[in-house]
């Protein structure tokens, strides 16, 4: 036990939330993250021109909570995978710390206390860059199964799905730093179906970079009416589709990038 508190306070949690419009849920997101035991963090929420209350709400824990910081955007990046992937690379800039681990929040989850936590102790025996997992979903405060993304990794699965939901993903700042740097090099404005769960994990695993998916869930995953589904929803035609349409546009062409980067 010893050592792994030791460890934890080595190493320092960033996470980054992405919101938009998220006054009904943020509150109880943010008050889950800064529960997380044994951990050190820093929540920075990268608002995308949200019209309700939800940077009003922000900015009063803000007061409250000094590590919470509250980024606001004049204008819309246009999807949730633009603003968590934006975020990344202001954070990877910003933060003077040398050695952190990097965690994604969709606004309307609710993470179970020892998230964090259990990610760094499976780092112990399972060495990764990236780490995701299952999630538990939940709709009107109910738990209602499973969603289930632990099956084994497969040679060339990561050219049409994500790892599991982004809201999942804690990884090395060293991952984070070649997801910027390919990031930054490439034009996305007119890829249809781009996530930053696809995206992280394509990264990662072409770059031979370790991934570990948990089979257990520290996530309660929010089903509602306005959610954004994300990977959940890779499996359908029409994604498989839109995704071999981007790698025909030219997606390869970033590639290059990733496999000429030395962390």
């Amino acid at each position: 036990m010893y050592c792994f508190l030791e460890i934890v306070m080595i190493y320092h949690f960033e996470v980054i939330l992405a919101s938009y419009n998220g006054e009904r849920f943020i509150e109880e997101q943010l008050l889950s993250i800064l529960n997380q035991r044994n951990s050190v963090l820093n929540i920075s929420v990268f608002d995308d021109g949200s019209t309700d209350k939800t940077c009003s709400i922000v900015e009063a824990m803000s007061d409250v909570y000094k590590n919470i910081r509250l980024f606001r955007r004049d204008v819309n990046t246009g999807s949730a995978a633009n603003n968590f992937l934006i975020g990344l690379g202001q954070v990877l800039r910003t933060v003077e710390k040398d050695e952190y681990f990097i965690a994604f929040s969709d606004q309307d989850d609710i993470w179970v206390e020892d998230k964090l936590e259990r990610a760094i102790i499976k780092s112990l025996s399972s060495p990764w860059d990236l780490y995701c997992s299952n999630l538990q979903m939940v709709h009107s405060g109910k738990r209602i199964g499973i969603l289930r993304k632990d099956y084994p990794q497969r040679r060339h699965d990561f050219l049409f799905e994500g790892g599991s939901a982004g809201c999942t993903y804690i990884f090395q700042k060293r991952l984070g730093l070649a997801v910027d740097h390919t990031f930054r090099r490439i034009n996305v404005d007119d890829w249809q179906s781009f996530s930053h769960d696809w995206f992280v994990y394509f990264v990662a695993r072409y770059g031979a970079f370790k991934v570990f998916i948990d089979k257990f869930s520290s996530v309660n995953y929010r089903i509602h009416d306005t959610n954004v589904h994300g990977s959940l929803s890779t499996g359908s035609f029409n994604a498989l589709l839109g995704k071999y349409k981007l790698l025909r546009e030219g997606w390869f062409d970033a590639c290059f990038f990733i496999k000429n980067i030395t962390f």
